[in-house]
């Protein structure tokens, strides 16, 4: 029987987050075998940040193992903005993801407005839109100047900053972000 290789080429990555940024915690980590400290900068301040990397560097040089440091950054997306109360929307019914942050339903649809003005000239009629996560399901029926008129196939209460997935089209989103150039910056 073959003795284990000295070195792993599985790698054990953990996030960190405010129950496990103590050097004690992170030493006894450490200890467990874990090569890579996540820092999900989507939910991260600077200053929180340079506190969580200070934290891993002095557990890795106390117990003389070198831990990796990844730093997860939030990307570009697309999201409705904000909603008073949470729009209740049926199968069938028709709403209007707008341009304008002040969206303005017409007539009896409601309006949404939406973070990326450009995606009404990057889908087409027929494109399904993916809201929260899959949760609700609407297609573009209609293109109009300032708004993109959807059908609800699947329908759900319309929140604010619900995240919208065009799945099998390209958006020419910035591949990153100001926030997320400042965030690696930090690291």
């Amino acid at each position: 029987m073959k003795s284990p290789p000295l070195h792993r080429f599985t790698k054990v990555i953990f996030t960190i987050g405010p129950a496990t940024v103590d050097v004690d915690v992170l030493r006894r980590m450490i200890r467990k075998g874990v090569d890579v400290c996540r820092i999900n900068m989507a939910h991260a301040s600077h200053d929180w940040t340079l506190k969580a990397v200070a934290a891993v560097r002095e557990a890795s040089e106390a117990e003389g193992v070198g831990v990796a440091l990844l730093m997860d950054i939030k990307g570009p997306e697309v999201r409705t903005g904000h909603v008073d109360t949470p729009v209740e929307l049926a199968k069938g019914q028709f709403i209007d993801l707008t341009q304008s942050a002040e969206a303005a339903p017409d007539g009896d649809i409601p309006a949404v407005d939406i973070n990326y003005p450009a995606l009404i000239d990057e889908v087409d009629v027929g494109d399904v839109l993916l809201i929260d996560s899959g949760l609700m399901r609407f297609e573009v029926e209609e293109l109009l100047i300032d708004r993109l008129r959807c059908r609800v196939v699947i329908p759900g209460s319309m929140g604010s900053r619900r995240h919208i997935n065009i799945p099998g089209k390209k958006i020419n989103l910035p591949a990153m972000t100001e926030k997320d150039v400042a965030d690696a910056k930090v690291g």
